[in-house]
């Protein structure tokens, strides 16, 4: 009897210490304080339209040059391999010295972009452009106002120089600039006779970190 007693404080027993321990344990005060994180990253898109074109070429039926207009907006917001001038390979627009392309552009914000950003154009020469042809084609560049920002560069020098357009801040922002390529009147016109010009022309953007005054 005394032993199945024993026996039974001894369980007794060590089932208060686990309740004390347990109960030890769990009497701490504790507390955590939970922050879910969210980041998202901005995005930078530009938009280019093409709002007005016009173009001075030599009709190949008459032997005359004629001036043409193209004054549909068109949209080059995507990279494409089609002409922001109009013309493609084995087209009937021939130039002569005299004649020009000039292409009017607006660069934007597109709906879902958050950040402000500087506007670059810049025209790359391509390697298949016959050099006499190109070193003959001036390039010029001017703002809405008529300011020059690029002032009858030839296109044979142009080698990925870019040229600072200006900013788009607000969502409205847009920025418009002309771009215009005309085949010079010089003695040595002749070297350029049936040649051909390869060109990319690439409007970048940069992201402005801090608001001018």
């Amino acid at each position: 009897m005394r032993k199945k007693r024993a026996v039974t404080l001894s369980l007794a027993g060590i089932l208060l210490c686990i309740c004390l321990i347990v109960g030890g344990t769990y009497a701490l005060y504790t507390d955590r304080a939970t922050v879910r994180n969210h980041l998202r990253a901005g995005v930078l898109n530009l938009t280019l339209v093409r709002t007005d074109l016009t173009y001075t070429v030599l009709n190949a039926e008459t032997g005359y040059m004629e001036e043409k207009r193209v004054a549909d907006d068109k949209d080059f917001s995507a990279s494409t391999g089609e002409s922001i001038f109009g013309f493609a390979s084995g087209t009937s627009l021939l130039m002569v010295p005299g004649s020009c392309f000039r292409a009017d552009l607006t660069v934007g914000r597109k709906e879902q972009n958050d950040v402000a950003f500087d506007c670059f154009v810049e025209l790359r020469l391509l390697k298949e452009s016959d050099p006499a042809f190109a070193e003959q084609l001036l390039v010029s560049v001017t703002d809405s106002d008529g300011r020059m920002l690029l002032e009858e560069a030839c296109l044979a020098d142009l080698l990925g120089e870019a040229v600072l357009l200006g900013r788009v801040a607000a969502p409205t922002d847009r920025y418009s600039f002309t771009v215009q390529v005309a085949f010079s009147e010089r003695a040595d016109n002749n070297d350029a006779r049936g040649g051909e010009a390869w060109f990319d022309l690439v409007v970048s953007a940069v992201q402005a970190t801090e608001e001018t005054s």
